[in-house]
């Protein structure tokens, strides 16, 4: 038998443990929360609220005691069957990167560009002329564009 196989068997083995300890968790929470509607219909004592207190906590623990057995569960199956989802995400990230590549640009003649270097260039000069700033010569028509918000009555006051 190969190491593999031992492994194979003995999640296997784990797993059928689990399902039976899970059912007798469900069952002691099944008593516990009769018990707890037992008592709600007694009269109040300090021995009930004690009681009613114990099976809490009970309760509580055995709520927990299923989340661990979940997250061990998942674990197993992670384990077990690895992350299908890894396929499908580097096809999509292949497939991303397949679309964000330029192949080409046409420059203002409408000519398609393909060579890298030419491409360099283009894109080089269309971003320092969109980002250069250009020399205003008439700055007159730029101010009356702008509306006062303190006026003369403002001023006297």
């Amino acid at each position: 038998m190969s190491g593999f196989q031992t492994i194979k068997m003995s999640w296997g083995g784990v797993y059928k443990a689990g399902q039976r300890e899970k059912k007798s968790r469900d069952q002691r929470a099944y008593e516990l929360n009769g018990r707890l509607r037992e008592l709600g219909n007694c009269e109040i004592s300090e021995d009930v609220l004690k009681e009613i207190t114990g099976i809490k906590i009970e309760l509580n623990l055995e709520a927990e005691k299923e989340e661990i057995y979940w997250e061990q569960r998942a674990r197993t199956n992670w384990l077990k069957m690895g992350d299908k989802n890894t396929v499908f995400f580097h096809k999509s990230a292949s497939n991303q990167r397949r679309k964000n590549k330029v192949n080409g640009l046409e420059d203002e003649f409408d000519t398609l560009k393909t060579e890298t270097e030419e491409m360099e260039k283009m894109a080089t000069h269309y971003f320092k002329e969109l980002f250069s700033s250009k020399r205003v010569s008439d700055c007159n028509r730029l101010m009356e564009s702008f509306q006062p918000n303190i006026t003369e009555e403002h001023n006297r006051d």
